[in-house]
């Protein structure tokens, strides 16, 4: 599927604020964290996803990872307070 990907100077400011709020989460968390935006090193890489808690039967209820929403990034950068540019949408 094409898309229509901007590249001009808002894009890479919007990159930078995305990574900056990655790195700075990745310093901040514990390793043994299952939160609904989890960022660690693993080796030379930054591994980011998403765990959610799902009630099972009963009184029962786990853990699972989802990946990464939009929604969880955007809040993320939000928490350092930075902003995205106007012309990104998400």
């Amino acid at each position: 599927m094409v898309r229509n990907i901007r590249w001009d100077e808002s894009v890479l400011e919007n990159v930078l604020s995305l990574v900056d709020a990655l790195l700075l989460l990745a310093e901040q968390q514990p390793e043994d964290l299952k939160a609904a935006l989890v960022v660690k090193w693993e080796t030379n890489k930054l591994r980011f996803t998403g765990y959610q808690t799902k009630q099972a039967s009963g009184k029962r209820s786990r853990t699972i990872e989802y990946g990464t929403k939009k929604e969880d990034l955007l809040h993320q950068i939000k928490q350092t307070g930075q902003q995205l540019k106007a012309s990104c949408k998400i």
